[in-house]
C-alpha cells in the first residue's frame, strides 16, 4: 500500500506542474461542475472557491475533484479558474460535449464542413457561452506564390546589381541567401547581365554578320533569293552600327575573247602590218591589213598573227618586226588591262608597247 500511495503522489504532483491551455481548462471545468456539483446548482463565483469543503461526498470523489480544482489554480488564468458555477452554463456544457464528440474540432477549418451542424455549434458555443478557438492555420502557399514571394524579395533587396557590382556590399550574405530561395522556388538560373557592347565590338558583329550570310553577292546578283530579306535587315544593322554606305560594285568590263581584233592605239590610229614585214601606227581605216589574229598558249601568253600569216615579234633594240614564222619567246606577249583598255608586255625583253 506505502508504495502504491507514493506512486500516486508522485503522479498527482508531476501533473499539477503543467500548465493547462484554454481548451484544456473548458474541459476541466466542464468535467469540474458535472462531477463536483450538485445538480442545478447556482452560486457565485467566491462560493465556488470553496465548495469542496461544503459538499458531502465520498472520499475518492472528492480526492478527484480537489485534483482538477487544483489543476485549474495552478494555472494561474482568468481562462482557467475562477470557472463559472452557474445553472446556465449547463447548456453550454451540452454543446461543447455534442462539439467534441461529433469531431467538428478537426473540422472546423474545413469550409466545406464549416456550413452543417458544427458551424451551428460553433456559433452556439462562440456566441451564448463565451468559447474561442484556435485559428485555423494558414493554408500551405502554392508554388506560384512561393516562387513570387522569392523573387520580389530579391528585387525589393537590389540583390541582382549587388551581386553583379558591389562584392564587397554588407549586403551580399543576405542576397546569397535571397538568391538560393529564388532559385529552389522558381527554378531560376541567375547570370549577370553582359556588359553593352562598345561601338567598335557592335559594328565589327554587324559587318561579320553581313559577311558570312554572302549578303553582298546575294543583294547585287541573286535578287530572288529567299535569304534578300535577311540580308536588307542585316545592310540595315550595318548601316546603323559602322555608318557604312553600302554599293554594288561596277561590273569588270568584257575582256575580248575573239581570235581576230583590230588595235588602235592612244592617237586613235589602227596598228598595220605592212607588206615589207614592217609596222605601222598609222591607218584611220580597219581593213584587211589591220585585222590582226590573235592565239593563245597554256601559259595565257598572246601572239599576234597579221594578214601575211607571219608573227610579231619584239627585238632585242625595241623595235618591232612582223616578220616571223615561228612562235617563240620573242613572239610571246602578256595582255594587260586597264579598264576598257589593254596594253601588251613583251614576255622576252620585258617591255612595253609603245606607239
Amino acid at each position: 500500500m506505502r508504495l502504491s500511495f507514493v506512486i500516486v503522489v508522485v503522479v498527482l504532483l508531476s501533473g499539477s506542474l503543467a500548465k493547462l491551455t484554454e481548451r484544456e481548462c473548458r474541459n476541466k471545468q466542464r468535467v469540474w461542475r458535472r462531477k463536483c456539483l450538485p445538480s442545478g446548482w447556482k452560486t457565485d463565483v467566491e462560493q465556488c472557491k470553496y465548495l469542496m469543503d461544503d459538499l458531502e461526498m465520498t472520499n475518492r470523489r472528492k480526492k478527484r475533484c480537489t485534483n482538477i480544482q487544483k489543476e485549474m489554480q495552478d494555472t494561474k488564468e482568468d481562462y482557467c479558474w475562477p470557472p463559472v458555477c452557474s445553472k446556465e452554463i449547463d447548456a453550454c456544457d451540452a454543446a461543447g460535449d455534442e462539439f467534441e464528440e461529433k469531431g467538428c474540432e478537426a473540422s472546423m477549418c474545413d469550409d466545406k464542413a464549416s456550413d452543417g451542424a458544427c458551424k451551428s455549434l460553433k456559433d452556439k458555443l462562440v456566441k451564448d457561452c463565451k468559447y474561442s478557438f484556435d485559428e485555423c492555420p494558414e493554408p500551405e502557399p502554392t508554388p506560384e506564390e512561393l516562387c513570387k514571394a522569392a523573387s520580389d524579395s530579391f528585387k525589393s533587396n537590389n540583390c541582382g546589381s549587388i551581386l553583379c557590382n558591389d562584392k564587397a556590399s554588407n549586403s551580399i550574405g543576405n542576397c546569397d541567401k535571397h538568391l538560393a530561395k529564388l532559385t529552389k522556388d522558381c527554378s531560376f538560373a541567375f547570370d549577370c547581365p553582359k556588359p553593352e557592347p562598345t561601338p567598335e565590338e557592335l559594328c565589327k558583329a554587324a559587318s561579320d554578320s553581313f559577311k558570312s550570310n554572302n549578303c553582298g553577292s546575294i543583294l547585287c546578283n541573286d535578287k530572288a533569293s529567299n535569304s534578300i530579306g535577311n540580308c536588307d535587315k542585316h545592310l540595315a544593322k550595318l548601316t546603323k552600327d559602322c555608318s557604312f554606305a553600302f554599293d554594288c560594285p561596277k561590273p569588270e568590263p568584257p575582256k575580248p575573247t575573239c581570235s581576230e581584233i583590230g588595235l588602235i592605239s592612244h592617237h586613235g590610229k589602227h596598228v598595220c602590218a605592212e607588206n615589207n614585214y614592217g609596222v605601222s601606227v598609222n591607218r584611220g581605216w580597219w581593213r584587211s591589213w589591220e585585222h590582226i589574229k590573235v592565239e593563245k598558249d597554256n601559259n595565257g601568253n598572246v601572239y599576234f598573227k597579221s594578214w601575211k600569216g607571219r608573227y610579231l615579234s619584239c627585238q632585242p633594240n625595241g623595235v618591232l618586226q612582223w616578220n616571223r614564222e615561228w612562235k617563240r619567246t620573242w613572239e610571246a606577249f602578256k595582255v594587260v588591262y586597264a579598264g576598257d583598255k589593254v596594253g601588251f608586255f613583251s614576255i622576252a625583253h620585258k617591255k612595253y608597247v609603245v606607239a
